[in-house]
């Protein structure tokens, strides 16, 4: 079993094109208006809005990348883009993360691994 979130976008092309240069997502499978994708080993697909599938103003999901290198991955998304919700920084959990908004409103917590 394995569970893949469904990203639907307006531009799905725009879409992949983000995600492949700030996430070096791998492109994986191709059905219809649904591309699947694998961000650091996990599957995501990105689909493309239409009758059935409409884009939210509101988006009710978050997704969360863990780096070694949060502070390059948020770089790297806002010169593609992306607006940038917080820094990234340490926090007194023990991690250095922050947040950022993708082109196409979805938000992405840029975190180090909590530690054990």
């Amino acid at each position: 079993m394995q569970l893949i979130p469904i990203l639907v976008v307006e531009d799905d092309n725009a879409a992949l094109d983000f995600y492949t240069k700030v996430f070096q997502a791998d492109i994986k499978k191709v059905h219809r208006n649904t591309t699947q994708i694998s961000v650091q080993g996990y599957a995501i697909a990105i689909r493309k809005a239409d009758d059935r599938d409409a884009c939210s103003d509101e988006h009710g999901i978050i997704l969360l990348i863990e780096t070694a290198a949060p502070d390059v991955l948020a770089e790297a998304a806002i010169k593609h883009g992306a607006e940038k919700i917080t820094d990234v920084d340490d926090h007194e959990t023990g991690i250095r993360a922050g947040r950022i908004r993708d082109p196409f409103g979805f938000q992405w917590i840029l975190s180090t691994p909590a530690p054990l």
